[in-house]
């Protein structure tokens, strides 16, 4: 059933939005109310992740976000778009207590539209200059290896994992370059 569950999300809940298009302008508000205009124009390199408590693939995927952008320091920062998670009271402390460094911004349902994401997780690196330099989860996708359905759930999941973090590495080692 896992197994099938994995395939599945892999297959749905990615954008067709291809990389190197502008990312959609994007007022959010993070956990404190404060309003943050997205894409940022920095020296930097931003991770957009679509999550949601819930999701079982992002349980998966957020551990190497973090890893991997944490060695990044602060040329990094993972904005963690809260969606389809009406019920979660208080996200940042979610975040918070699995011990991530993520930038929280609750309820942001309506950033899901302009970036195509029909689920969770959704996952972009946009460079400092505003371009979407990798959709991951498009990627992901597209390197699905074809005994993928005939792994057991530790497997999916490792290969998920380590999948992930070389895409991210990729994708933010080129978004860095650019700038």
């Amino acid at each position: 059933m896992l197994k099938r569950s994995l395939l599945t999300l892999l297959l749905i809940s990615f954008s067709n939005l291809a990389w190197t298009e502008m990312a959609p302008k994007l007022a959010v508000h993070d956990a404190d109310g404060q309003r943050i205009e997205l894409p940022r124009q920095h020296e930097g390199a931003d991770v957009y992740l679509f999550w949601a408590s819930w999701c079982g693939f992002c349980k998966v995927v957020m551990p190497e976000i973090d890893k991997v952008s944490s060695s990044y320091g602060d040329d990094v920062t993972v904005f963690a778009f809260q969606i389809r998670d009406e019920d979660m009271d208080d996200p940042e402390a979610f975040i918070n207590q699995l011990g991530y460094n993520f930038e929280v911004l609750p309820a942001a349902d309506g950033a899901m539209e302009p970036f195509g994401v029909k689920g969770t997780p959704g996952i972009f690196v946009v460079d400092g200059a505003g371009r979407i330099s990798k959709n991951l989860m498009l990627d992901l996708k597209n390197s699905i290896p074809e005994d993928f359905g005939s792994m057991d759930s530790e497997a999916q999941t490792n290969w998920i994992q380590e999948t992930t973090r070389q895409l991210l590495e990729q994708a933010l080692d080129v978004a860095l370059e650019r700038i």
